[in-house]
């Protein structure tokens, strides 16, 4: 999560009210740009050290993070009346296409086309402040800015619900890959998207009319949208908290080492009904299908879901979902240390996997850090074993 946003919006606060009004926007202005940039030049540094493992939305995210500088530098130049307002705008317009990127409720391969739209709204709109620079064409109303602002807020609030009714319709998909690490994607997202609404709650209430909280909360805004590009960057839920985030990620983790000296040695049935399940997966790797269910297994060990289901749990301390989505990943670790040039978005698919989301939560869960980062460092330790 992203706790910044309070004390350096106090600090901010203090310090606009004792600045003029043109020095005020030039100030916000500088501290989006800078936010901005910094992290998409991060993200620009990071795809060129490892292009063979990244993914299409962190190319997006640098984009979108440049488009947004562009259109905050044009809005300044062009100036005129209203411009705090403008750079309220000008932050929303890149909060919706982050969102949709980095936001667990959305999977990225649907919402592409929405996110180079935005990009596409960004450079039009820096192509028209350049107009009203050299006075070829004049800024709308302020009223229109507030409208095109109350627009996008409702917009934001709806993509994520949206997103979240999609990711229902799949709930099979996201669960399978447990339900703790699902749960807690879902309240960050919702946290950011709350911290949104607050923010904008501010200038609404204050109707629009004293620029400096309409800055203070533009900068906040842009503080948001930084996080969202950290959190999309780093492959991480937390921007601060990474320490905290390892932890959870090692109480998920289940080893079956641990869970089999639990298990009753004079339970023969359960397992014998495990080994014949555990002998299953092995020779014929029925996990790599998509829709499989416990159902299918039942045909082919002679027994009932309940005795499945139990057995597993026992043996490997997980139930059939984790079962399954554990040698999912065991799959698509051994494909990429045959063949290290496979990309990330080219394993998913391979090992039976719906969506990448669910991918990158097994992962995690299994292995105890994100595919793309395990991919880099398996990829140098192969290289260095084969010099």
């Amino acid at each position: 999560m992203s706790p910044f946003q309070k004390p350096l919006g106090g600090g901010l606060c203090i310090f606009l009210l004792n600045v003029k009004s043109g020095e005020m926007e030039n100030f916000v202005a500088a501290i989006i740009v800078v936010m901005s940039l910094s992290v998409a030049t991060f993200q620009v540094i990071r795809n060129y050290r490892y292009k063979e493992l990244t993914e299409r939305r962190h190319w997006l995210l640098a984009i979108v993070l440049y488009a947004d500088s562009l259109l905050v530098i044009c809005d300044l130049l062009a100036s005129g009346e209203g411009l705090e307002i403008r750079f309220l705008f000008d932050v929303m317009l890149a909060l919706i296409p982050l969102m949709l990127l980095s936001s667990s409720v959305w999977p990225v391969s649907r919402c592409i086309n929405l996110v180079r739209i935005s990009i596409a709204v960004m450079v039009i709109l820096s192509l028209f402040h350049v107009l009203c620079m050299f006075s070829l064409s004049s800024h709308p109303g302020v009223l229109i800015y507030k409208y095109a602002s109350a627009f996008l807020t409702v917009l934001f609030v709806l993509f994520f619900l949206w997103g979240i009714w999609m990711r229902v319709r799949e709930v099979r998909a996201v669960m399978q890959a447990g339900t703790v690490w699902a749960s807690l994607a879902f309240v960050v997202d919702s946290f950011y998207v709350t911290v949104v609404l607050l923010q904008i709650c501010i200038v609404v209430f204050t109707g629009f009319e004293y620029p400096t909280f309409t800055c203070v909360v533009a900068v906040l805004m842009d503080a948001t949208v930084a996080a969202y590009g950290i959190r999309m960057s780093t492959d991480s839920l937390f921007v601060f908290y990474r320490r905290q985030e390892r932890r959870i990620v090692e109480s998920m983790k289940i080893l079956p080492s641990e869970q089999t000296n639990l298990v009753p040695r004079e339970d023969d049935i359960f397992k014998d009904i495990y080994e014949r399940v555990l002998e299953y997966f092995e020779k014929e790797k029925p996990f790599l299908k998509g829709d499989l269910t416990i159902n299918d297994i039942v045909s082919v060990v002679f027994t009932n879901k309940l005795y499945i289901s139990r057995a597993i749990s026992q043996y490997t301390g997980r139930n059939f979902c984790q079962f399954v989505n554990y040698h999912r990943v065991m799959y698509s670790v051994e494909c990429f240390r045959k063949n290290p040039e496979l990309k990330v978005a080219e394993l998913w698919p391979m090992c039976g996997f719906n969506t990448i989301v669910s991918y990158n939560m097994a992962f995690r869960l299994f292995m105890g850090e994100n595919p793309s980062d395990w991919c880099r460092k398996e990829k140098i330790r192969i290289f260095r074993k084969g010099k």
